[in-house]
């Protein structure tokens, strides 16, 4: 039976019992004689023909065009549907010749061929050699747009810029890519300079503003920035004046690799992997890292030797007098992100440079850019020059967390000072990323001030009007605090946030707020007892959110009134809403509360034009606190799992929220659970 007609099978079965009994077609006489007069009949035609040697161009594709409408006219398709409908084979016929059909037609293969090669032997002097280049211009932008960085999402949608952290490398292979792409030619070079800096990685220094205005001053190139990812990693003038605090992370760096590399090693000497499983590369790899090991060792005792010493110190070996020129190289460094960091120059310029590029109203702002010790070991330990690797601006929690005191970090001040910037450049921001935060100290850092000191928290407020998207995922990395913000740093964390909030509603798309290291752990010992940042201040300040899409909690106090006025002024845009570890304060009722995000998404379902009426108010939500419910009735968390212990009864809580809230389910799944 044909292979198009085996989904009727079960059909004919059905009706025949099985497909054994189906009725079997009988041998058609003189079948063979017919497909013998076939095959004369196309040699017959095949002669009549004029010679294909007396033909020119348009007379060889003219007589092809004959032979395909002979070949059709002598086997016809015929109606499977006649047949198929009835659930019944083919004839006899139809089989048969359906398997002589390719032995059938081959008698016109010579013919064709004969056509063909006399076609290519007239065209040959016409023809011209084709490669990529050739392609339309719109073909070869649909080839190139697989380069686009993966976090920039098309349609002009908001920047993925966890994406980018997390994919470093990848991007930088990407951009080597696209450079060698831009040398094929000129047509190349113009639609693939685009992709050459997406996202520009940006230092405080002057290499990296060189960088950006040579990127900017190229319009091609230029058109293609989407946004800057400002690492905010600062060099202290402590460091700079005091080659022992500067060697401290230095010799810490050492010491991890040596334990480190001497783990690995041993893996290989200890017999745990075969040494006949050991190829070659990687022998030569273990030698280089066996040699580096050795190399480590003898600079952590000759810097140690020497920043023993009382000053003044003298630098004898060759690794002594490389931590000396590193350290001066650090001091340069630091004199020159202090210059740009004390006027301002670092924010004009960029802002500057961003005024030049349509599409460049995106920032995130990230620590000091840790790229990992051990993939630059053996830059770290070349003796012969400082490394950038030994270079590297610390990071802020080293400086809060290590230092004796924690020091001024005057990067902090770009948090403010770049969207001012922008603004006055006429390049105002619609997207800030923010993933790196005071935690203990250097909050009034983000108080904006004016040339006599007097803080302009309207100027911040103004440079956010456009803001579409406020991101700050500052996460839990590095703990909790164990003491109260005071006062004043509260205020300026506040003041911060809401300035920047406070004149966008109009034109706000996602707000997301993990601000976990600013809570505080009151408890001793074992006992954990933690409280969150409060947001109704932050939170207060919006207006109506008609654009908004998309809100993300995570480890934040609030009261039960700030909450619902948030649900409130959101429009009928709205899509997400998650919450990890949010707690409710001041008689708040989370059973209350998804009552009343229930009816919204009832209201939201009522008036949406699209025919996916349930895609609205999606609702993750996990750990929820407070906001009654009882603390001491004994229950099980475990991850989103909350139920009774001992019960035998677990409820996903936050998936039963989200089907009471969109009305698959009937009770409110967290009444039982409340005081």
């Amino acid at each position: 039976m044909d292979s198009d007609n085996e989904g009727d099978a079960p059909l004919m079965r059905a009706r025949w019992g099985s497909e054994d009994n189906l009725p079997q077609p009988e041998e058609v006489p003189g079948l063979n004689k017919i497909i013998e007069q076939l095959r004369q009949e196309i040699g017959s035609w095949c002669k009549a023909r004029p010679e294909a040697s007396t033909l020119d161009l348009e007379g060889l594709y003219e007589e092809l065009r004959q032979l395909d409408t002979k070949e059709t006219s002598l086997l016809p398709k015929d109606n499977k549907n006649e047949y198929y409908n009835k659930y019944a084979p083919k004839p006899a016929a139809l089989m048969l010749r359906d398997a002589k059909r390719d032995e059938i037609v081959r008698g016109f293969d010579p013919r064709k061929q004969l056509l063909r090669s006399r076609a290519l032997d007239l065209s040959r002097d016409k023809l011209q050699p084709r490669n990529i280049t050739d392609l339309p211009v719109e073909i070869l932008n649909n080839i190139f747009k697989d380069l686009q960085e993966d976090a920039i999402p098309g349609d002009h949608q908001e920047v993925r810029w966890s994406g980018f952290t997390s994919n470093t490398v990848y991007s930088r292979k990407l951009r080597r890519a696209v450079g060698r792409i831009r040398l094929v030619c000129r047509t190349f070079c113009e639609l693939t300079s685009q992709f050459m800096f997406p996202l520009i990685r940006l230092q405080v220094n002057q290499s990296s503003l060189g960088l950006l205005e040579k990127v900017s001053r190229n319009p091609r190139m230029a058109e293609g920035v989407k946004g800057f990812q400002i690492s905010l990693g600062y060099r202290p003038q402590e460091y700079a004046d005091d080659i022992a605090q500067f060697a401290a992370p230095l010799l810490v760096w050492l010491e991890k690799f040596t334990f480190d590399a001497d783990c690995e090693l041993d893996s290989y000497t200890s017999g745990v992997v075969p040494e006949d499983e050991i190829e070659e590369a990687e022998q030569t790899r273990l030698a280089a890292l066996s040699d580096a090991v050795t190399t480590s060792r003898s600079m952590l005792s000759e810097w140690r030797s020497y920043l023993g010493a009382a000053a003044p110190r003298a630098a004898v070996t060759k690794h002594q007098k490389l931590l000396q020129r590193t350290h001066a190289e650090y001091r340069r460094l630091h004199l020159e992100q202090h210059q740009l960091l004390r006027d301002g120059t670092f924010a004009v310029r960029v802002a500057q440079a961003a005024a030049r590029m349509s599409y460049a109203r995106s920032i995130s702002f990230v620590d000091s850019w840790d790229e990992g010790y051990w993939d630059f070991w053996k830059e770290f330990l070349n003796h012969k020059q400082p490394s950038r690797t030994m270079l590297f601006p610390a990071r802020w929690t080293d400086l809060e967390d290590h230092a004796r005191v924690a020091p001024e970090i005057s990067t902090a001040k770009l948090l403010w000072q770049l969207p001012i910037a922008m603004r006055k450049a006429s390049a105002p921001l619609r997207e800030i990323d923010i993933n790196v935060f005071p935690r203990y100290s250097n909050f009034s850092m983000l108080r904006p001030v004016n040339q006599a000191g007097e803080p302009v928290w309207d100027e911040l407020a103004k440079a956010c009007e456009q803001l579409r998207v406020l991101e700050v995922s500052v996460g839990n990395e590095t703990g909790i605090r164990y003491f109260p913000l005071a006062g004043e740093d509260k205020a300026n964390i506040d003041g911060f946030l809401s300035s920047i909030l406070s004149r966008c509603s109009q034109t706000l798309r996602i707000l997301e707020l993990d601000i976990t290291p600013l809570g505080v752990n009151t408890g001793t010992g074992t006992d954990v007892q933690e409280s969150y940042y409060h947001v109704g201040a932050i939170l207060g300040v919006l207006g109506g959110l008609p654009k908004f899409r998309r809100v993300y909690l995570n480890s934040v106090d609030l009261d039960q009134s700030d909450l619902d006025a948030l649900t409130t002024k959101v429009g009928p845009s709205f899509e997400d809403l998650d919450m990890f570890r949010v707690r409710l304060l001041n008689g708040g009722s989370w059973a209350d509360t998804i009552d009343t995000w229930r009816q919204r998404v009832a209201e939201a379902a009522k008036h949406s034009l699209g025919p996916k009426q349930n895609s609205r108010w999606r609702v993750e939500v996990s750990h929820l606190l407070g906001g009654c419910l009882d603390e001491s009735r004994p229950r099980r968390w475990t991850s989103w799992y909350f139920g009774e212990e001992g019960s035998g009864e677990t409820e996903i809580l936050g998936d039963e929220i989200k089907k009471y809230v969109s009305g698959q389910r009937e009770t409110n799944p967290l009444r039982p659970f409340s005081a």
